[in-house]
């Protein structure tokens, strides 16, 4: 149910009960447990059972000049509070209630620019075709009309089932009967259809800016969450880089290791966990290396940026070399587009976090490099490091409050308000045609006032239509999305089982060649 369907039901509620909105002296609004109750002045209250957000219950408050006394959509900690798998769970879904919000007002918009061609062609055709019709013409059919108008709100008013293409059918079929000109058949039978398209215009313009201020609303909350989402995985990550590192290397067949490092203090030794190439920035570190741009790290490129390899023998013992001492004078090349990363969870070799491989040639071998996440135990427990303390990696979140470009979401909304503002403006044009066509037609005030008054109703009807199909159908796109997003999961985790699998056998195969 739409916010303008919940503001039509408590007025009728009213109406029914002899009350005007409010009561005369205001409308408190709260929403609890899914029921959305209306307290008037006077301690009458009206329930509406219905799944809301905040920015909805607010929409609403603001559409009746209402008071939001209570709303319990929202959890009571602040996303401040909250860990980061519940902002995260948070933020996804007040996205999946922007995107949805988004959706319905595209195809309003779609409807608005449909409804604005339909009613400019009517007024171009009866504009183009008015100078011929006699005088004597437009009376008798203006008593055509009339009658026609009157009999169908009768019908109406009956309960019959009749619509305003039988109105427009049945005018037609009088004109034709009758022996009228075609010309003023054809105006007078659009202008009753086109005065109902411009009342149910204003009114999808309306429901635009209604949903337009609810998405506002869900992007003010999920621009200040993505913030705290920033910080909170900028804190986690800087921790997490603190406590780890990552060393890039490969191993021998011999069992000798060979790890990149850059000598930052000169001392001819490891110093520290910040001189292991990849501490700070992972593999993209080697990548940095590549000043030619070939997508390969060679010799020469190492040596330029001061890149030393620590070769670590199979009896543990570790020493400090360059790289033409280190692999004897052969050439070497690192392979940045053979960089593949592993899957969550995976484990190198030592048992600590293998985060990728990557092939690397040193002479005639070709080898299987690693970037592992190695944890502070490991590293103090297998290196020896010449600083006291070791570990002088960073905790220092990066701030994540920085002022940021206009969202996507804001250029959206922007442009609704743009949108509505264009086509009100349309709107205004085609208020002001469709009074002067009735005045050439020489149209009295009494026949105006129930082509107005037909149209009120029927124009309602066709937007409120309209806009439960919208909703509707962004509904349905969203169920299908989250279909999809289910089956890449469950695809998703078979091949993890596959992979994990296959890891097995290869165990399984090497133990046994053992």
């Amino acid at each position: 149910m739409s916010i303008n369907s919940i503001a039509n039901e408590y007025t009728n509620w009213t109406s029914a009960n002899g009350n005007t909105v409010g009561n005369s002296d205001g409308v408190d609004i709260s929403y609890e447990d899914g029921i959305l109750t209306f307290t008037e002045a006077d301690g009458d209250s009206y329930q509406v059972t219905q799944t809301l957000t905040d920015a909805d219950v607010q929409a609403l408050a603001d559409q009746l000049g209402a008071t939001v006394t209570a709303s319990g959509t929202t959890a009571t900690a602040s996303a401040d509070d909250s860990d980061l798998e519940t902002n995260k769970a948070r933020q996804a879904e007040l996205q999946a209630q922007w995107d949805s919000l988004n959706s319905t007002a595209e195809i309003i918009k779609e409807n608005v620019e449909k409804l604005s061609e339909e009613i400019k062609e009517s007024f171009e055709t009866a504009l183009e075709t008015q100078e011929k019709i006699t005088e004597e013409e437009q009376e008798r059919v203006k008593e055509l009309v009339s009658t026609q108008i009157e009999q169908f709100k009768k019908d109406k008013e009956n309960g019959k089932d009749v619509k305003m293409s039988d109105l427009q059918a049945s005018i037609q079929s009088g004109l034709q009967e009758g022996g009228f000109d075609t010309e003023m058949s054809t105006i007078l039978s659009e202008l009753v259809v086109t005065d109902a398209k411009m009342v149910a215009m204003d009114a999808l313009l309306d429901e635009l800016g209604v949903i337009n201020t609810q998405m506002k609303t869900i992007d003010t909350e999920l621009t200040n969450l993505e913030d705290i989402i920033e910080q909170q995985e900028a804190e986690a990550a800087a921790a997490a880089a603190s406590s780890s590192c990552d060393p890039i290397g490969f191993s021998a067949e011999d069992g000798t290791t060979y790890e990149f490092v850059i000598d930052k203090d000169g001392n001819g030794e490891l110093s520290n966990f910040s001189e292991f190439l990849g501490s700070e920035n992972f593999f993209d570190e080697m990548v940095d290396l590549d000043a030619d741009g070939s997508g390969n790290v060679d010799n020469e490129e190492l040596e330029s940026a001061g890149v030393k390899v620590l070769v670590t023998n199979a009896d543990g013992s570790q020493s400090l070399k360059s790289v033409a001492d280190a692999f004897g004078g052969d050439d070497v090349s690192v392979n940045l587009g053979s960089y593949t990363e592993a899957a969550d969870g995976a484990k190198a070799d030592n048992g600590q976090t293998l985060l990728g491989n990557f092939d690397i040639s040193v002479g005639d071998e070709t080898y299987n490099g690693y970037s592992t996440l190695d944890s502070e135990e490991y590293l103090l427990s297998n290196y020896t490091f010449t600083d006291e303390d070791p570990n002088n990696l960073t905790a220092t979140a990066a701030d994540a409050t920085e002022e940021a470009e206009t969202s996507e979401r804001t250029q959206i909304t922007d442009g609704i308000d743009q949108f509505i503002e264009d086509y009100e403006a349309k709107l205004v044009e085609f208020e002001a045609q469709f009074e002067s066509l009735t005045e050439l037609l020489g149209l009295d005030q009494d026949l105006i006032d129930t082509i107005h008054e037909l149209a009120e109703t029927q124009g309602a009807a066709a937007a409120q239509s309209i806009i439960k199909e919208a909703e509707a159908q962004s509904a349905a796109e969203a169920e299908e999305a989250e279909e999809d997003d289910e089956d890449a999961l469950a695809v998703a985790d078979a091949d993890a089982a596959s992979n994990e699998e296959a890891e097995e056998e290869d165990e399984d195969e090497e133990e046994k060649a053992a």
